[in-house]
């Protein structure tokens, strides 16, 4: 489940130990991950990790700015803060829900695919021989369940949601692809752990 789950990644800690360990956090929540916990790019930072991204769906607060990405240890946020939001229109419950740290903004396309090129983009910032953490918490193949029709055409032996979420996961993995070329470009996948 999402904010259990981003929880306890981004603490390695069990997320019943703070409170966020029964769902995940709908919108307009008045709760989130609580800042006094220290989490994994706020470690970095200490580790000398000067670029320290999150770029997709964060889900663990976003009613506060204490609870945002870049109040949490990350120097750059590009996404969502809730789940389930449009992959085309990044609307959640008629309120637009993308941000470049934070802005909300307007940005054209289909939500894994904005995704991937935040990330490579993202990673040729980096100053060449600079350590960087780059979190990519994907939207796919979450709900709902919307695909680019000219993906669709792949999986004609697919019906209704199955033939949208066997897209979905095609259009992550290759947004995954290109994101690992982007470190190899660099020359940073030997020294680079992939999670």
């Amino acid at each position: 489940m999402c904010t259990p789950t981003r929880a306890g990644l981004m603490t390695g800690r069990y997320p019943i130990r703070y409170g966020l360990m029964r769902s995940v956090i709908p919108p307009y929540r008045g709760f989130g991950l609580d800042p006094n916990e220290i989490i994994l790019p706020e470690m970095l930072a200490e580790a000398g990790y000067e670029h320290r991204a999150c770029i997709g769906k964060w889900h663990l607060g976003h009613l506060r700015k204490k609870w945002h990405p870049n109040s949490q240890g990350f120097t750059y946020f590009a996404g969502c803060y809730n789940g389930a939001i449009d992959y085309f229109t990044k609307v959640r419950e008629g309120e637009a829900d993308w941000h470049r740290n934070s802005q909300t903004i307007h940005a054209d396309g289909y939500v894994i695919d904005i995704i991937a090129d935040e990330a490579v983009g993202f990673i040729n910032s980096v100053p060449d021989k600079e350590p960087y953490f780059l979190y990519v918490p994907f939207t796919a193949p979450h709900s709902p369940y919307q695909a680019k029709e000219e993906d669709i055409a792949k999986y004609p032996h697919r019906e209704g949601k199955q033939r949208i979420y066997a897209e979905m996961v095609d259009c992550m993995d290759q947004a995954i692809g290109r994101i690992i070329d982007a470190v190899e470009k660099r020359g940073d996948r030997d020294n680079t752990f992939i999670f």
